[in-house]
């Protein structure tokens, strides 16, 4: 089909400017994404993205939790105008990482920068708080990133 002459450029262009990991077709299964429906859905998923943003954007006011927004600063998928400053210019207790000169595909860049992020951010939150549940969690993420790695 012709999404298969067309995939290594569109993953490329989610990596960018970051280079897209030797082994990351055969291990993610992306080309399950050129099955028919499946191709289908996340076409119409990106034609309609920013109109989404938008209409989802209205209720950030609503969102009470803490949040972490790890960006990438060179993220043309989603750019961080079309959701990241909508939402921190929202939400009381978000904090925001962006990541510089990196894509949209950080997690799998740098899968342990994120998870570091994470963590501390895990860390942050069980200090003010008193909950502890999060540490297995970080030791969970740690193992799935160094696999994603290896």
């Amino acid at each position: 089909p012709l999404g298969s002459l067309a995939l290594d450029g569109a993953i490329a262009r989610v990596f960018e400017p970051d280079p897209v990991p030797d082994d990351y077709t055969q291990r993610t299964g992306v080309r399950l994404s050129l099955r028919p429906r499946a191709f289908l859905a996340n076409a119409q998923d990106i034609s309609r993205l920013s109109d989404f943003l938008a209409t989802q954007s209205q209720r950030y006011g609503d969102i009470r939790r803490p949040l972490l927004m790890i960006t990438g600063g060179e993220d043309r998928i989603v750019p961080s105008w079309n959701h990241a400053d909508r939402l921190i210019e929202q939400v009381a207790d978000a904090e925001r990482v962006d990541l510089e000169a990196t894509g949209h595909a950080m997690h799998h860049a740098y899968p342990m920068r994120v998870v570091d992020l994470i963590e501390a951010f895990s860390d942050r939150l069980r200090a003010t708080s008193g909950r502890g549940a999060v540490e297995a969690r970080g030791r969970n993420a740690r193992q799935v990133a160094a696999a994603v790695r290896s």
